[in-house]
């Protein structure tokens, strides 16, 4: 069984999170600017504001947005996800 790593916040600004080979990564009711990167696990992104660069190598990525930044740069991306 994998470690999970579990971020639950509400804030505004700017969040740099990821992980290699500690679980998945999960983020709720975040606004801000988010990178988010992940080898062998997980990202999930719920009702999150404001902008996401987020990469997974071994996960799946999903993520759902309340408010999208039209501004700023956004980018998701996985490879061998399964």
């Amino acid at each position: 069984m994998r470690a999970r790593t579990w971020c639950r916040r509400c804030f505004t600004g700017c969040s740099n999170t990821g992980t290699i080979n500690l679980g998945n990564i999960t983020v709720e009711n975040v606004t801000g600017e988010l990178e988010i990167n992940n080898v062998n696990g997980d990202i999930t992104l719920t009702n999150i504001g404001g902008s996401a660069v987020a990469h997974t190598i071994n996960g799946e990525l999903k993520a759902l947005f309340r408010q999208v930044d039209t501004n700023a740069p956004m980018a998701f991306s996985t490879l061998t996800a399964g």
